[in-house]
């Protein structure tokens, strides 16, 4: 069985060292980043399957380092923050990330939020391919391929693509469809949603040639 490894950006050593000793607990391998000036780097070095990343850090912050990692990896990335206001939530989700918490929370909640991060982004029942018609989805690199001609998706994109390709001809409402991305999606926008889905859509246009993604007005979309 895989022993995920979880990364660790933050910048109060004693609430680092603690999320460390409780996911090794719970059989995660767990590593700290702490150059504050080399994040993207060290994680390169050494690539987590997913990235718990406090907001206010020294230099640069956490939605800096988001977006970095953004550019070579789209494993998930977990926010930790004191700063609880609305705009914070929803930048953490524009630059590219899947989760928020706010500070002080509780280690076992942070520990489940972790596993279910981890079960929604590696956890297919084997399933490493999904066909429609000519279009492939490679689920383990999130990427889609249409007459030998292949184009990478993000995350969100792939999970879009992946639930629209598991029921086809199914509508998807806006609601179901924000939930299998951002799980709490209290506040996320629908027009987020919109955007991911848009963003999708041109790819597989430039790809295929086809529009494969129907929106069906007041219900939501389908493939």
């Amino acid at each position: 069985m895989k022993k995920f490894k979880v990364g660790i950006v933050e910048d109060e050593r004693a609430i680092a060292e603690k999320i460390a000793e409780k996911l090794e607990a719970w059989q995660y391998e767990a590593v700290i980043y702490d150059n504050y000036t080399e994040i993207a780097n060290q994680v390169k070095e050494n690539i987590p399957d997913l990235i718990i990343l406090d907001i206010k850090l020294p230099a640069y912050d956490g939605f800096y380092w988001a977006q970095e990692i953004r550019k070579f990896s789209k494993m998930p990335i977990l926010f930790l923050s004191s700063q609880n206001e609305p705009m914070s939530k929803i930048t953490s989700v524009t630059v590219g990330g899947d989760l928020f918490i706010e500070k002080p929370f509780n280690l076992d909640v942070l520990v489940s939020n972790v596993q279910a991060l981890l079960r929604r982004s590696y956890d297919y029942n084997g399933q490493t391919d999904l066909v429609y018609q000519n279009v492939t989805l490679d689920i383990d690199n999130w990427a889609v391929t249409c007459n030998d001609k292949t184009v990478a998706l993000t995350k969100n994109e792939g999970l879009l693509l992946r639930t629209f390709m598991q029921a086809p001809e199914k509508v998807h409402s806006r609601e179901q469809l924000m939930e299998i991305l951002w799980e709490n999606a209290a506040f996320i926008s629908e027009n987020t949603l919109t955007q991911n889905v848009s963003r999708l859509r041109k790819k597989l246009e430039d790809l295929t040639g086809k529009s494969y993604i129907e929106s069906v007005r007041g219900m939501g979309y389908r493939l």
